[in-house]
């Protein structure tokens, strides 16, 4: 064997176990947005690149299995305008954070006011 082979062999086991880990981040999600009752939202996590635990951040209220009440009304305003606000790069969780700051339920930083 030469060395040449030996490196394809490499590449190869790199792009597989990547591949490997890619279906599994992506199926992590898809799980974790159906049991939040938000599967419409699968697609965009994984196309962005989220890791799992972000996802579930993100989609679970303090219980842990449901959307945030609070930020239903900002959800429902995106999807009103979801293609423009896709065409700007705007994400549903960027829109989300402006409102509540506008709202003054969060801080700049995302912290909230008390």
């Amino acid at each position: 064997m030469t060395n040449h082979t030996i490196e394809r062999r490499s590449r190869e086991q790199i792009v597989a176990d990547a591949v490997a880990h890619e279906r599994a981040r992506a199926m992590q999600i898809i799980d974790i947005c159906n049991a939040a009752g938000r599967p419409e939202r699968a697609d965009q996590y994984i196309m962005s690149g989220a890791e799992p635990n972000e996802v579930r951040l993100a989609l679970m209220d303090g219980k842990g299995d449901s959307p945030d009440p609070t930020n239903q009304k900002y959800m429902a305003e995106y999807a009103e305008q979801r293609d423009t606000y896709m065409r700007i790069g705007v994400t549903e969780e960027q829109y989300i954070a402006s409102r509540r700051v506008t709202d003054g339920l969060d801080s700049i930083h995302g912290e909230p006011l008390t």
